[in-house]
């Protein structure tokens, strides 16, 4: 014969109860928070002496991808590249991967000759003026290599047509 079951509260019951709302509340059952910028970030003042700021807590927004031949090729069948189109833009790509070799190589040096120009100083203040001269050819080269990712972007796009454009477009868009 089966009886009835009535619950019943003692002290184990409220013992759970105040265990369970304390692990709550210390955050111990919530899900995990995303991630903050955790970068320690510096300001210079007018002297050139760095001061420690805040940064803001937002998270870290994801960098655009920069327009390069290869993101065709890697959107191929979605762009519903002919083979001849893929075999220019291959060429095409490889062609820019290897002038791109030659301007990376030629950022690096400028920027270990800055590194090497500024740690020359040895924690003496750097007057803005010095600092922006040892910056310039960098600065110039850093543009210059900007536009050649551009011609050889837009030697890439050449060769698509308006449908498959405006499909490259969107597909970057959205990245």
């Amino acid at each position: 014969m089966w009886t009835r079951f009535k619950p019943r509260f003692g002290y184990g019951t409220l013992i759970a109860l105040i265990a369970a709302g304390l692990l709550w509340w210390s955050g111990a059952l919530r899900p995990p928070q995303p991630a903050t910028d955790l970068r320690v970030v510096y300001e210079a003042d007018s002297t050139g002496k760095l001061r420690r700021i805040e940064p803001s807590p937002s998270p870290l927004p994801t960098p655009p991808t920069a327009k390069e031949p290869r993101l065709l090729l890697q959107f191929a069948d979605v762009l519903q590249l002919t083979p001849p189109q893929r075999t220019q833009i291959e060429r095409i790509s490889a062609d820019w991967e290897q002038e791109q070799a030659e301007w990376l190589q030629q950022l690096r040096e400028e920027q270990q000759r800055v590194e090497s120009q500024m740690g020359s100083r040895k924690g003496e203040a750097v007057p803005y003026t010095a600092l922006r001269q040892s910056l310039q050819r960098y600065s110039e080269l850093s543009q210059a290599y900007a536009q050649a990712r551009t011609i050889a972007w837009e030697r890439a796009v050449s060769v698509l047509s308006a449908r498959q454009r405006e499909e490259a477009e969107k597909i970057l868009d959205k990245r």
